[in-house]
């Protein structure tokens, strides 16, 4: 066997093998990257060099492979052999361990999973299976590596250790490495003990695994576990025991290295090694060419330093102490007024360390003892916490004050700049914006559930690039072209900077590139379209980062303020508060008592119901035991500050009549029917009950949402859907395991619509499906058990309700009679059920008084009546004395909102619309708005409620994590702020209206470009006399301009558009009284007919009002250019169809590169050129009619395809076999280049060839 070297390049690491002629596999020295790639690979290549020496020339070329992640640019540069990393495992499994036929892979960043299977006639080990991850897959290596240094283990094998012999881990998300470590944030300041947390993390990421990359995959004997995770043995348990392997799980000699090991064997190209060391040097001392952003600077900003504080006086009779307790930092500071001014007597900052009272502990022992070196007596102490972990905390200390962190912050602010009006807060974990005016909070926002804490995201680039974060951001002001990432998610930041880290970018850059890519996301994701005030500060550790503060400089265009202390304003802000607002005896503990005093933490698990929640107990030695983290306060509401407010609790209210409306009861034995909760069971369970029940079946609900119902949920749905959604899942599973016999899911297409002047009454797309898809993930049918689902459109009346209910009975075995009559009863009940809620509702606004404030808790119906998926939401609001408002006990359905969102088709999002327009009438109401992670239909609802509702209110967007410390923190900020606010501005009408495309008057008119069948579409429209173009491109692959006008996760599509359009605006020809934009429409469910709906709303904010939307589609009220224009259009899309069927089929095996792209764009010309004259083939004379009913008008268009077809067909090209790639999925995103990253010309550059769906199957 040749002499072979194998390299394994990673987004962390570099491994390098060599196996010489012998075939002893020999492994060298694993480089860590630390952003230098290039410089490392050299490194590595310089060791094989050495190691060589002794076996042959070294100017004597040998086998190379390279496979890895950053494989690419290396193998360019050297013409190395690039193995992809499945086929490179192939090859090391099968020469080393013949038996396996799965792997694992955990690396630093990545994950896969591969499954194998001998070929029986060749004898070679073929892929047959494999899941490599997606771009959100957090690294579980580096996450652990994190977490290690977070809760202040030595290093990862002692918290792998630990996590090895903890019996009962803590429970956590662990979908998302942000995910996760929010979750671990709120455990710990609860006090739940570091060990649970060690195991809780390692079970959370093999939980992750089985649901992201194992979910309904075989793991086929033997099953192996490689890269660096692999030798975590807490890992390998808890791997093990979710993908219930029984410890059967092999980690073989060379998990880090086989990747290596196979680019080697299956590498043929020979490489002169010291020539390769030259080019890789050569490279190096030349940068890479990409475009890229200014560089920062630092010129208009102001920070300002601490005063001086050794002229305090060695007597204060009051100070206050304010502690706050966060994610990653425990600060403290004590301060006293002097003169009519804040001063600041003793202060101290450190990392908390997964250990808050430990921190707490020490940090108030150094105030203690700084208050003694400088020989200061004090009268009294008064305290208050904020932050996190502010609750533990301040029983902890015996605080005055708890306040939220909101409060504080601006507390801190105003206490340094008295004239602040925006405070950007940025700490470990969370982050955070405040307006104020004068000393009043109008208006915040906290990161939501996906906003990963820049803090610690900062912290944990500057050690992958090996810099200090002391230091990072003087390397971000030395940049000078740094490059622009993707700031939508910091995973997929990160997944950014690695490319250009390994494609050898200097390290100044990247700092600077990351530095404007947390700012982008901040302001996306917190700030979003409000005014930030005229004076803007810049508080949290983050703002010491002088490249943070030029790149808010840079983008905002504005003058940022650092106020003193900025790692301490959360505390000096709740110690001033407590100063103002101290009561007439202090609660403070004392210094010397919590330096001293011994306490004990603990935690038990709850089983009084089926949430099994994870109680951790705190005691002070000689005082009260207090209790956290019980989901029902069992054990809390003993020690909890709560007054009796005596609220009626509605939402209970409503539970106890959806059940009880109809209460007759099937008789002893009868047939059981499972009926699931979540989806729109809240909705319309009176009727599906009663209907049920008069038909003689006993009727099974799911259990209430709970812990386990959740996990079933979670473990079992596919793909990515909404938390709510995949809740829905585990409701069907229980039924399951209930036993019924029978299970009853209607598919609710269409609620009832009560407004005449609104044409549509849409569910959600994952509703209508839901019925199939969750039967197919939960296997129900394959059980045994009967499944009835009837398809409802409530829009449509009684007659149809009383047919499909009919069928429904016959499928139970029931007659249609029967079926008609149950029905009746049903209806019956459903209306009593409505009548109850209204008159309830009505009874409720009456008794509020005109100085009373109410909050409406809006959201759809299985999220606003599921307490275990809103955080019991409702419950929360009511702590502090506010009545919570279920939405549908307001009369939505009295309120017209078709003048503003005449084509809103969602029933859903029609239902927040009227509930935002009546919050916005009456003074004495607010909202709080649930949403969820993932919920596409709300990434625009968001947005639409927000400009309805015209004052304060708060949208709430949670996930599956397990802590309720944030949604609190939430609630009580934005309490604080309703009770604080103004009153709102003069409303101004809105508007979503379109234009009819015949009213343009000769405007130009853009169409937004998908693909070329942008330029068919505009062809067909100018042969009917509209002056329509394809709209250009913008160059931005960020989508800058969108991010910015667009603060939610809207889809894709929606995106481009919005920036083509943005960038049309921004050119200095563009003529607003001259120019239209077009965008297509539709009646739902999809989100596409709220494209143009956002667009409107962006254009007339920004100023444009005079400038139209045109919209054509299943609901243009205006008609369009009619039914021939669409008869053309459609004859011209399809025959780019079926051109473009022709490129794909012959560019692959051209042998002339870029000959196909010249005859395609040929002949899209040629399409656009015959349009007009097809136009009047089918439109003028008796075409008019023929065309209509016969195809001879189609004779120039066929004659032109089968042009193109012998052309296509003269193409010179090679005999050679691809595989057929079939690419479907979202119309958009399949048959837009950028969106879908070039797929098509990736598959043919891979070796393969394409099949497209074409972009008329979207109309079919």
């Amino acid at each position: 066997m040749a002499l072979r070297i194998g390299m394994d390049i990673g987004s962390d690491t570099i491994k390098t093998v060599v196996i010489h002629e012998d075939e002893t596999i020999q492994e060298l020295g694993i480089y860590p990257v630390l952003g230098q790639p290039l410089r490392r690979a050299k490194d590595a290549l310089e060791e094989a060099l050495e190691v060589l020496k002794d076996s042959t020339d070294s100017g004597e070329p040998v086998v190379l492979g390279i496979t890895g992640a950053g494989s690419v640019g290396l193998t360019e540069l050297i013409g190395a052999d690039k193995i992809d990393e499945p086929n490179a495992l192939a090859a090391s499994i099968s020469k080393l361990y013949p038996d396996v036929r799965t792997v694992v892979e955990m690396g630093r960043e990545g994950q896969k999973y591969l499954l194998f299977e001998r070929d029986e006639i060749t004898g070679r080990l073929l892929l047959i299976d494999s899941n490599l991850g997606n771009k959100c897959a957090a690294g579980s290596g580096s996450f652990l590596d994190h977490m290690t240094k977070r809760l202040n283990f030595s290093d990862i094998n002692e918290f792998a250790k630990v996590a090895l012999e903890t019996e009962n881990p803590a429970s956590l998300s662990g979908r998302c490495s942000v995910f996760t470590e929010s979750d671990i944030v709120h455990l710990y300041q609860k006090g739940t003990p570091r060990e649970r947390i060690a195991a809780g993390i390692h079970q959370a990421i093999c939980r992750n695994y089985r649901s992201t990359f194992a979910r309904g995959k075989p793991f086929k004997d033997k099953v192996a576990f490689i890269g660096g995770v692999s030798e975590n043995q807490a890992v390998r348990k808890y791997l093990s025991d979710e993908l219930k392997l029984d410890g059967n799980l092999l980690v073989p000699e060379h998990n880090r290295t086989l990747g290596a090991i196979g680019a080697a064997l299956r590498a043929s190209r020979r490489i002169n090694i010291k020539e390769a060391i030259r080019e890789i040097e050569e490279k190096i001392s030349k940068p890479l060419e990409y475009i890229g952003t200014a560089p920062l600077r630092l010129d208009e900003s102001e920070i300002i330093p601490p005063p001086d504080e050794t002229d305090l006086p060695k007597k204060i009779a009051v100070a206050a102490l304010g502690v706050d307790i966060g994610s990653v930092s425990t600060k403290a500071a004590l301060v006293t007024e002097i003169d009519g001014e804040l001063r600041v007597i003793a202060s101290y900052y450190r990392r908390t360390d997964g250990d808050p009272l430990s921190a707490v502990r020490d940090t108030i022992s150094r105030i203690h003892s700084q208050v003694m070196e400088k020989g200061i007596e004090i009268g009294e102490i008064f305290a208050a916490t904020t932050g996190s972990g502010r609750y533990l905390t301040g029983d902890y200390i015996g605080a005055d004050i708890i306040k939220n962190e909101i409060t504080a912050q601006a507390s801190g602010a105003l206490a340094f700049t008295p004239d602040a009006e925006g405070i950007i807060e940025i700490g470990g974990q969370d982050s955070k914006f405040i307006r104020i005016h004068g000393e009043v909070i109008i208006d915040f926002e906290m990161n939501k559930a996906c906003a990963a804490g820049c803090g610690a995201f900062l912290e944990k680039q500057a050690a992958r690039l090996g810099i200090p974060i002391s230091e990072f951001g003087d390397y971000a002001l030395k940049g000078t072209n740094p490059p622009d990432l993707d700031w939508t998610c910091t995973v997929f930041t990160e997944s950014a900077m690695v490319y250009y880290q390994q494609a050898g970018v200097p390290i100044e850059d990247l700092c600077a590139a990351v530095c404007l890519a947390s700012v982008k996301n901040y302001l996306n994701k917190n700030v979003g379209n409000r005014d930030m005030g005229k004076k803007i500060v810049f508080q949290g550790a983050v703002a010491f980062n002088k490249g943070m503060i030029a790149a808010y400089e840079n983008v905002l265009h504005r003058k940022i303020v650092v106020p003193p202390y900025p790692h301490l304003t959360g505390a000096i802000g709740v110690a001033w508060l407590a100063y103002r607002e101290r009561p007439e005896k202090s609660s403070f503990r004392g210094f010397e008592q919590i330096s001293e005093g011994h306490y004990k933490v603990d935690s038990f698990e709850c089983r009084a119901c089926p949430n099994h929640c994870d109680v951790n107990t705190f005691e002070i030695e000689g005082g009260p035991k207090y209790y956290y983290n019980d989901r029902c306060e069992k054990y809390s509401s003993v020690q909890k500050r709560k007054q009796e407010y005596n609220l009626p609790d509605l939402f209970e209210e409503r539970e106890r009549m959806l059940f009880s409306v109809y209460d007759k009861k099937a008789p002893a034995g009868a047939p059981r029917v499972g009926v699931p909760r979540g989806l729109m069971f809240s909705e319309y369970f009176p009727l599906y009950n009663a209907f049920l029940t008069e038909l003689g079946f006993e009727v099974v609900v799911s259990d209430a949402t709970n812990k386990r119902i959740i996990d079933l949920g979670l473990s079992t749905s596919i793909g990515e859907p909404c938390f709510p959604y995949k809740v829905a899942h585990g409701h069907y599973a229980d039924l399951v395991e209930k036993g019924v016999d029978i299970i009853f899911a209607p598919a609710v297409l269409q609620t009832e619509q009560p407004n005449e002047n609104l044409s549509e009454a849409q569910t959600c797309p994952y509703l209508q499906a839901a019925p199939e898809v969750i039967e197919s993930a939960v296997g129900i049918k394959e059980r045994g058990i009967k499944y009835i689902v009837p398809r409802l459109y409530f829009k449509l009346g009684k007659r149809h309700l009383a047919r499909a209910f009919a069928k429904a009975a016959k499928e139970l075995g029931k007659t249609e009679r029967e079926g008609r009559q149950a029905f009746e009863v049903g209806i019956e009940a459903l209306e009593k059920f409505r009548k109850w809620q209204d008159e309830r509702g009505r009874e409720i606004l009456n008794s509020i008084g005109p100085n009373e404030m109410a909050f409406v808790i809006v959201g759809r119906p299985y999220t606003l009546y599921d307490k275990a998926v809103n955080m019991d939401i409702g419950k929360k609001v009511q702590d502090l004395g506010i009545l919570a408002i279920p939405q549908d006990f307001i009369p939505l359905s009295e309120e017209d909102i078709s003048d503003s969102w005449p084509d809103a088709y969602s029933r859903q999002i029609q239902k927040k619309l009227a509930a935002a327009r009546i919050v916005r009438k009456d003074p004495r109401l607010r909202a709080i708005v649930l949403t969820y992670f993932g919920c596409g239909p709300d990434s625009f609802a968001n947005q639409f409620f927000k400009d309805e509702v015209a004052k304060p209110c708060y949208m709430m967007q949670i996930d599956e994590h397990t802590a309720d410390a944030g949604i609190i923190t939430r609630i009580e900020a934005f309490t604080d702020t309703a009770r604080a606010a103004s009153q709102p501005k003069e409303f101004e009408f809105i508007r979503t209206s379109d234009k009819s495309i015949l009213r343009l008057n000769g405007r130009k008119l853009w169409i937004p470009y998908a693909s070329e069948s942008a330029r068919v579409l505009a062809a067909a429209m100018r042969a009917y006399g509209i002056n329509a173009e394809a709209l250009p491109i913008s160059p931005d692959p960020g989508l800058n301009r969108a991010r910015a006008a667009i603060p939610e996760d809207v889809c894709v599509p929606a995106l481009y558009t919005t920036e083509d359009m943005l960038y049309r605006i921004d050119q200095p020809d563009f003529d607003p009284d001259k120019e239209a934009f077009f965008q297509g429409n539709s009646g739902g469910p999809c989100r596409f007919g709220m494209y143009y709906m956002l667009q409107r709303r962006i254009l007339d904010k920004l100023g444009y009002k005079n400038v139209d939307i045109v919209t054509l589609g299943s609901k243009s009220e205006h008609g369009g250019l009619g039914t021939h224009f669409a008869m053309v259009a459609w004859d011209g899309l399809v025959a780019l169809d079926l051109i473009q069927k022709m490129l794909h089929r012959t560019r692959p095996y051209e042998i002339n590169p870029g000959e196909s792209d010249v005859l395609f764009e040929s002949y899209v010309q040629k399409i656009c050129e015959i349009l007009p004259s097809h136009k009047r083939r089918v439109q003028n004379g008796a075409g008019k009619f023929k065309s209509l009913i016969g195809t001879s008008h189609l004779e120039p268009l066929e004659g032109l395809i089968q042009l193109a077809q012998r052309d296509f067909a003269s193409v010179p090209v090679r005999n050679e076999k691809r595989p057929l790639v079939g690419v479907v999925g979202e119309f958009y995103v399949r048959i837009h280049d950028r969106a879908n990253q070039n797929i098509i010309r990736k598959i043919e550059q891979y070796g393969g060839e394409a099949w497209l769906a074409p972009a008329t199957e979207f109309f079919t």
